[in-house]
């Protein structure tokens, strides 16, 4: 049975540049991040409801960033019953490396205009979010074909090559790499410290290295 779309539908620092130059350099034709007519980050099916915007793309990588207040959820129904046959992909990572990544990788534009610096309470934030786009998932692909990849895996090439039937001997590469930003070992030191201290204070310790659904403290 023909392949119709591919949708990732994983968070943000889970490795979706990296899949999305995996699909290109296998001549799947892909859309990562592209900006709108106001220069802004378009995340497209994250909220597009038009037939339109899938016409040209085989293959859709874009991951909402969620570093605001508001909550936006991929509607699946949407997706699967207007492209039947389609591969739905959660792109994931363990928290405590996420949470890192996240921080690691922050801008000013990340942030809340009033709001200088990030911290604990938006962190837990973000671990509340992630909570229930994964719930959301996996409730409704319960009895669906789902492939939960995590960027870490050593697997991961073989198991996205096999989910997708790619014959190739193309590897994902690791694009977007946090260290290799300037000041990187005095920033994720400091970036260290607080996810640290913020896994020890929320979450319970076995889900610290957990890639799905986490439990808190309080």
């Amino acid at each position: 049975m023909k392949t119709n779309k591919i949708f990732f539908i994983g968070m943000n620092r889970t490795g979706t540049y990296s899949y999305y130059h995996f699909l290109i350099h296998n001549n799947i034709k892909s859309i990562h991040q592209k900006k709108d007519k106001n220069n802004k980050k378009d995340y497209g099916y994250w909220y597009e409801n038009s037939l339109d915007y899938f016409k040209h793309h085989q293959a859709f990588v874009t991951s909402f960033e969620h570093y605001y207040d508001n909550e936006i959820y991929l509607d699946f129904n949407f997706l699967n019953i207007n492209f039947p046959n389609s591969k739905f992909i959660l792109n994931t990572r363990n928290l405590d490396d996420w949470l890192l990544s996240r921080l690691n990788h922050n801008k000013p534009s990340y942030y809340k205009s009033e709001k200088k610096y990030l911290d604990e309470t938006d962190l837990l934030r973000w671990c509340k979010y992630r909570n229930n786009h994964y719930k959301k998932i996996y409730d409704y692909f319960k009895n669906k074909e789902l492939l939960i990849l995590n960027i870490t895996d050593i697997n991961k090439t073989k198991k996205l090559k096999d989910f997708l039937n790619i014959k190739s001997d193309i590897t994902i590469d690791h694009y977007h790499d946090t260290s290799k930003i300037k000041n990187f070992q005095v920033i994720n030191q400091k970036n260290k410290i607080i996810v640290d201290n913020f896994l020890k204070k929320y979450i319970i310790e076995e889900d610290w290295k957990s890639d799905g659904i986490i439990r808190f403290k309080i």
